[in-house]
């Protein structure tokens, strides 16, 4: 059975903790639930690696926004940081918690939508949880 692996600064409760980047906006981090076909289930965390998605998805995250990442299977695996622009309809992101299993999310598969601060937490708490 897989272990959920995380950075150390960023806990069950905590996430809002490793806002350095998006402190230097004025804005609240936008929190996003993303559905990405190819996203890299081998990435460790620390990490950081560019993921492909739409030029409407790319222009709505900045540096610090979090993003919850699925593969349209209506399970989450991994929760990252905008680290910003990769390129053309690109982004790259930090791995922060990542679940090699996934844990079951609605509506995962909708392409991507913006969370509220409630329901990220709870996908943190069953990313970590394992359920």
């Amino acid at each position: 059975m897989y272990q959920t692996e995380m950075l150390s600064e960023v806990h069950a409760h905590g996430s809002n903790v490793g806002h350095v980047l998006s402190s230097l906006s004025n804005r609240q981090p936008v929190r996003l639930l993303a559905s990405v076909p190819e996203v890299q289930v081998t990435k460790g965390v620390g990490q950081i690696s560019s993921i492909d998605c739409t030029e409407k998805m790319a222009a709505a995250l900045q540096a610090g926004d979090r993003i919850v990442l699925g593969k349209g299977d209506n399970r989450v695996y991994t929760i990252g940081t905008v680290m910003g622009n990769a390129g053309d309809n690109a982004i790259s992101i930090r791995y922060d918690i990542f679940n090699h299993v996934g844990v079951a999310v609605e509506h995962s598969d909708q392409g991507y939508r913006i969370l509220s601060q409630e329901e990220f937490d709870m996908i943190i708490i069953k990313l970590v949880r394992g359920y």
